[in-house]
């Protein structure tokens, strides 16, 4: 068993965070080629287990990378939301389309019920009757104009 002070592990640390670091073809490998030496955890006791090793690799995204992702998905976003807007524009004017549709129906579907219950009345039936279909009732007398 091996026992690793404090102080060695923070070099370890500091020496493998400083580099970048790369993995080519399965291996773990400092960017200059030499191979990333683990870190090992200690117990309690201070003592190494050799079953308790761990490699961190420590790899940086660079800034920009980040930043053009970003501008990305805010053009995304800006573009979507434009064309979102002129769908509900187009949406719109169409419902009030048919809308004006809707009111135009509705006020003619008054107008023919009004009509239906003033026809069906019995005074509606006697006077078309009597308009257009030249009907009489018995005991009335027929003026017949002769000079037209």
């Amino acid at each position: 068993m091996v026992e690793i002070t404090k102080e060695k592990r923070v070099m370890q640390m500091n020496r493998s965070t400083r580099s970048e670091m790369a993995i080519m073809n399965g291996k773990q490998k400092k960017a200059s080629g030499n191979p990333v030496l683990p870190i090992r955890r200690a117990e309690a006791g201070g003592t190494v287990v050799g079953s308790d090793v761990q490699t961190h690799i420590v790899r940086r995204v660079p800034a920009f990378w980040i930043y053009e992702l970003l501008m990305v998905l805010a053009v995304y976003t800006a573009v979507t939301c434009v064309k979102q807007e002129t769908q509900i524009q187009t949406v719109r004017r169409a419902m009030s389309e048919i809308q004006v549709k809707i009111d135009r129906e509705t006020k003619s579907n008054t107008q023919l019920q009004e009509q239906k219950v003033e026809i069906t009345s019995d005074d509606s039936i006697e006077q078309i009757a009597r308009a257009k279909l030249g009907y009489v009732k018995d005991g009335e007398r027929i003026f017949v104009d002769s000079n037209k």
